[in-house]
């Protein structure tokens, strides 16, 4: 599941991932869009904090080269 689908289908809110994440909700954003890449460290934090439902290769785009 992507973050998009995520956060669109779930209760949770960008803004609450953002902090259990410890990134800002603008950064949530971006992400969302794939405007931003993103560790993989913080890819396997996003996985944690989604309960497993938007796992690693989902956020495979964003991972940083």
């Amino acid at each position: 599941m992507t973050l998009d689908t995520y956060l669109k289908t779930t209760s949770d809110s960008a803004a609450a991932l953002a902090d259990r994440c410890g990134i800002s909700a603008a950064s949530v954003s971006r992400i969302r869009k794939g405007e931003q890449n993103i560790s993989l460290a913080l890819a396997m934090t996003i996985e944690r904090e989604t309960g497993g439902k938007v796992k690693l290769a989902d956020l495979a785009k964003a991972l940083a080269a």
